[in-house]
């Protein structure tokens, strides 16, 4: 069965504008980007605490919620947690050392030592045992811990959310305009296979490359349609190829092109053989 002539020509015009790759690049971008705001957001918000009263509490009661004992005596759910595990390993130790003590091959010296540690280890479980008990809880502790963390946390997640802007200007607009500018690739670009270069194959200066980055705007706005518009337009050119007057390449198609026209350019300065 024949595929619609339509729909041949659409994906053989996918292909030829590297429709997919970019859209990949471009994905790939948008994580990295992600990842690169994290330690922004951190700094920003570390910041905002020094001089905001607001910001302290969310930090301070974050603290609490995985220290082992909060400033109200409380334990908190993490450290009930901890204390329960501590307990079990605790006396799982000493029920072993105290069947090592039953053998008589030890001398005076390591039973000694043995005994030493089966008490240190007994006082250890006793303090554990003594701060589980003073503890109060009025739910399952495992309930607490998402609760509480949930609670303490909601304040930080809306912060960053009021600071959203930070990512999509300040470290979108820096992340791509230095790499159109540097080498013409963002790290996207650059594991596709991909480069952005001026109409003439010429590198970006600042300014194109700012363009083009301010034109990302401008193609997201129209629900992407700037970016389909490779599939249409004349030279398969974006929104934002139009804005800063740029095109993407494929570099290793082009270099096997260049290739061929050596190969080509070698053989033909060859002198040919006579024939006999």
């Amino acid at each position: 069965m024949k595929r619609p002539k339509k729909l041949v020509h659409l994906g053989k015009r996918m292909a030829e504008t590297h429709f997919l790759r970019r859209g990949f690049a471009f994905l790939f971008d948008l994580i990295f980007i992600g990842l690169l705001s994290l330690p922004l957001y951190v700094v920003l918000f570390w910041a905002l605490s020094l001089f905001n009263p607001e910001y302290q509490n969310p930090i301070e009661e974050i603290k609490k919620a995985v220290r082992l004992k909060s400033e109200d005596k409380k334990i908190s759910p993490l450290g009930e947690m901890i204390l329960k595990k501590s307990e079990k390993n605790l006396e799982e130790a000493v029920a072993k050392a105290r069947e090592r003590l039953k053998k008589k091959e030890l001398n005076s010296e390591e039973r000694q030592r043995l005994q030493k540690k089966i008490e240190e280890s007994e006082q250890k479980l006793e303090r554990i045992r003594q701060e589980r008990r003073e503890a109060s809880f009025a739910q399952e502790f495992e309930e607490r811990l998402a609760q509480e963390l949930s609670e303490k946390t909601e304040f930080v997640a809306l912060s960053f959310e009021k600071y959203k802007w930070l990512r999509e200007i300040l470290v979108a607009y820096i992340y791509f305009t230095l790499c159109f500018f540097l080498g013409g690739q963002t790290l996207g670009k650059k594991m596709l296979g991909l480069k952005v270069v001026k109409e003439d194959g010429s590198k970006l200066s600042l300014w194109n490359a700012f363009e083009r980055t301010h034109g990302y705007a401008y193609s997201l706005s129209l629900l992407l349609v700037g970016f389909l518009q490779v599939l249409w337009v004349k030279r398969s050119l974006t929104m934002h190829d139009k804005i800063a007057e740029t095109n993407v390449v494929r570099l290793k198609k082009e270099k096997k092109k260049e290739g061929e026209k050596r190969i080509r350019k070698t053989l033909s300065s060859k002198p040919s053989r006579k024939s006999n």
